[in-house]
């Protein structure tokens, strides 16, 4: 079986942090990002099983990231988890609303990287 790999787009440095261990104790390989920019470029790198996108991010943000990964038929196909404590006007319900919880976090992420 194949490590999962996530891509964390998230600005905040502490939930960017607690999502990176928590992953990465259950056994995920685990790519983070502080802005959707540099999301973009990691996601065309590494291609992952998962994106845990937040909403509300500086130089490009989750409405502007999802546009951008549909547009490209090699990445459209990669599911996307809102992570967000506001719900920005156009932006799908998240998924994980913060503050969440390590269990809510990992049920989310079980199910979209389940074989």
């Amino acid at each position: 079986m194949r490590k999962r790999v996530v891509l964390v787009v998230e600005d905040d440095p502490d939930v960017r942090d607690v999502i990176d261990t928590v992953l990465r104790l259950e056994g995920y390989s685990v790519v983070c990002a502080a802005d959707g920019a540099d999301g973009l470029r990691l996601v065309r790198q590494v291609v992952p099983s998962l994106i845990l996108l937040d909403g509300v991010m500086p130089r490009l943000d989750g409405t502007a990231f999802r546009a951008a990964l549909k547009a490209e038929p090699k990445l459209a196909h990669v599911p996307i988890v809102s992570i967000s404590g506001l719900r920005p006007p156009g932006v799908p319900q998240p998924a994980l609303i913060k503050p969440f919880t390590v269990a809510s976090l990992l049920d989310v992420v079980r199910r979209h990287c389940a074989d």
